[in-house]
């Protein structure tokens, strides 16, 4: 296993810049109008997949990570990466409404706390 538990840092970072870039997109839009604009779903989803496969990559290169910080939520997010990038042609656009206006905002604060007290 390739494993680099010095980039875990790089990744809680990418994450918060997804998740940044994530609620600036639909910061203008309400549920309806965001089920009506394809191109910022679009974009939303790839911030999401971003922020799934960084989790995965933290999760290889140190397994404990996860299971010792779960407020990150690192696993929840490589769970809905996996369910975006799989099932890719029955994406639930109000499930993806709710987990960047419900979810995001908690995970971010999570990681950015972390990046504080282990930096």
């Amino acid at each position: 296993m390739n494993r680099h538990p010095d980039r875990i840092a790089d990744y809680l970072q990418q994450i918060a810049e997804s998740i940044a870039q994530a609620r600036k997109y639909i910061a203008n839009h309400t549920l309806s109008s965001f089920e009506q604009d394809q191109l910022v779903q679009d974009a939303v989803i790839r911030r999401l997949e971003i922020i799934g496969e960084a989790a995965r990559r933290i999760d290889k290169a140190d397994p404990e990570f996860i299971r010792t910080y779960p407020a990150l939520q690192l696993d929840k997010a490589y769970g809905m990466r996996n369910r975006l990038s799989h099932a890719y042609d029955v994406v639930n656009v109000t499930l993806v409404w709710d987990v960047v206006q419900q979810h995001l905002p908690s995970m971010e604060q999570a990681i950015q706390q972390h990046l504080l007290n282990h930096s």
